[in-house]
């Protein structure tokens, strides 16, 4: 079950601190289902914040709002990520705005 691939990834990386297994956990999720947007998502946001790989979660934001493009977590935390790593204001403001109409 994707859902509860993803959720499992979830507690295994916030209550155990063990980012590397909640990767492969999400990389089964997404093995299953390629398009499952929140996996997309919350992978997106343990590449970034976890293991420090914002190109990697920059890809897996994109692929999250191909996918589903009113995803209001995909599209506030990708506009973060554009916002304070990428410095990259007018894009981020774009996501903003979508995530604010959606």
């Amino acid at each position: 079950n994707v859902f509860a691939l993803c959720s499992l990834a979830g507690i295994v990386s916030d209550s155990h601190g063990n980012a590397p297994a909640a990767a492969q956990l999400y990389d089964r999720a997404l093995e299953a289902e390629p398009t499952h947007a929140a996996s997309l998502c919350n992978y997106a946001t343990l590449l970034h914040d976890a293991l420090h790989r914002p190109g990697a979660a920059k890809d897996m934001y994109e692929r999250a709002l191909a996918a589903q493009p009113d995803h209001p977590a995909a599209l506030c935390n990708y506009a973060g990520l554009k916002r304070d790593v990428f410095h990259d204001l007018a894009g981020a403001e774009v996501l903003y705005k979508r995530a604010a109409a959606s």
